[in-house]
């Protein structure tokens, strides 16, 4: 029997107010509290079972960080 090569792609969208900026905000604050919660249990998850990941935010929300300092 032959075997089939397979893989498996995690997208994750990491843009918090930037991707939800128009929308209500009193609903979508909780969203952002909570992906600050739950990204670095993923990063956990990921390195405890060997999972290979790139990421990806907006390039802007770097560059405000940046512009502060």
């Amino acid at each position: 029997m032959q075997s089939i090569a397979s893989g498996l792609v995690i997208s994750l969208d990491f843009e918090l107010i930037w991707g939800v900026r128009d929308l209500d905000s009193t609903h979508q604050n909780n969203n952002l509290i909570v992906t600050r919660q739950v990204v670095p249990r993923l990063l956990n998850l990921f390195n405890k079972y060997e999972i290979h990941a790139t990421w990806a935010t907006v390039g802007f929300f770097v560059f405000l960080i940046h512009a502060r300092n």
